[in-house]
């Protein structure tokens, strides 16, 4: 077949096709099904129960009490019996330094009180011997037997051992004031983990040396903390400050022990707000008898601000905002048998997880929760694809 023809038998045939699908679109007599005008959505029945508003708020666990156990005095740490995680008890014996060189002082001490206690005596004698011939002179001159130099010598004799008596006393004074302060200094020589609270047990935190260390006045040993009971601290927005008070009930939870919950109570709310965070500091105080609670971890807190018996509610996803008014779309039931949703304006009170009280207007049967964007407020009609047991 020449190459001519070829060529023209494939364009007509071409054209002949497209004029059959122009018919087929533009002359078909075959009517287009009918579209429904119901909207697919999602309902949950309106729920009447019990709610609570709870709030949450997130710190962090410390200690009731710390403090750092420091030596007063200087030296070698002979002995530390305890380490992080060690249970001490109150008064108890936790460390020694290297006595050697302040045990020399006392006994030294102690030798030169004796002196001073020796030279008492002596002084004490002298003044008792200067006084009877300070009175014998006195006697003996008023009735004209001794001489005035006599007098003055016996006067000059008793001043001189009454200066002598109370350098005595004082000697013997600081001896002991020295031997006091030797003795004292020597039992600074033995660390004891002791504190001012009741409370008769507490914990090792940290140790900062190791024995064998040599120490310097006041470097820090070990860290003591209390934990019975246990602290855990957390900031307030001004929304939530006014509903907080002293011996308000507070549930928490950590991520160390998530299927556990633990009672406390709020103990300290601070009366001033961080200028910065514009946060107030709240602290609650929970038991912790067990000691499973540790400082440094990360608590949630849930308090309870107000409670709602016997509400009207519907979960949140419910709600939409159509013109500047807040309302939900009311299933309502027509007479062909059909469901329409109506856009009705509620007021709305508190809320306890995924469901939100409705205070007005008085609500019953269910409500749409998904595919509200496609619905009138004026009403439209719906076709329910899945309705939810329970709301949350």
């Amino acid at each position: 077949m020449p190459k001519g023809l070829a060529r023209a038998l494939s364009i007509g045939f071409g054209l002949l096709l497209t004029a059959v699908v122009l018919q087929r679109l533009f002359f078909s007599t075959d009517e287009k099904p009918a579209v429904s005008d119901a909207v697919a959505v999602e309902v949950a029945p309106v729920r009447v129960l019990d709610l609570n508003d709870y709030r949450y708020f997130n710190g962090t666990l410390r200690p009731n009490a710390q403090f750092l156990i420091t030596p007063k005095v200087g030296g070698l740490l002979l002995k530390l019996t305890v380490g992080p995680g060690d249970t001490v008890t109150k008064g108890q014996l936790i460390a020694e330094i290297e006595d050697d060189e302040i045990a020399q002082e006392v006994l030294r001490i102690r030798a030169q009180l004796t002196v001073a206690q020796a030279q008492l005596t002596e002084a004490t004698a002298s003044a008792q011997v200067a006084e009877r011939d300070f009175q014998r002179s006195q006697q003996l001159l008023e009735r004209k037997i001794a001489s005035e130099a006599e007098y003055d010598a016996a006067l000059t004799r008793v001043t001189a051992s009454r200066a002598r008596l109370s350098v005595a006393k004082a000697q013997l004074e600081q001896a002991r004031a020295g031997l006091n302060a030797a003795e004292l200094k020597l039992s600074y020589t033995k660390i004891y983990a002791d504190w001012p609270d009741a409370d008769t047990q507490r914990v090792v935190g940290q140790r900062f040396v190791d024995q064998g260390a040599l120490l310097r006045p006041s470097e820090p040993v070990v860290q003591v903390l209390g934990l019975h009971p246990i602290v855990a601290q957390m900031n307030v927005t001004e929304r939530d400050y006014g509903r907080l008070q002293i011996g308000q009930a507070v549930t928490l939870t950590t991520a160390a022990h998530p299927d556990r919950e633990f009672a406390g109570t709020i103990a300290r709310i601070s009366p001033q707000f961080n200028e910065l965070s514009r946060q107030a500091l709240l602290e609650v105080r929970i038991p912790n008898e067990n000691g499973d609670l540790k400082p440094g971890m990360f608590g949630r807190a849930k308090i309870l601000f107000d409670r709602a018996p016997n509400a009207v509610a519907v979960p949140t996803e419910a709600l939409i905002e159509r013109r500047g008014r807040t309302g939900v779309f009311a299933v309502q039931n027509q007479e062909d048998g059909r469901l329409m949703a109506r856009f009705v304006p509620v007021t709305t009170g508190l809320r306890d997880g995924n469901l939100v009280q409705i205070l007005e207007p008085a609500l019953k049967g269910e409500v749409a929760t998904l595919g509200l964007h496609l619905l009138r407020d004026e009403g439209s009609i719906i076709e329910v694809t899945h309705t939810r047991n329970e709301a949350g």
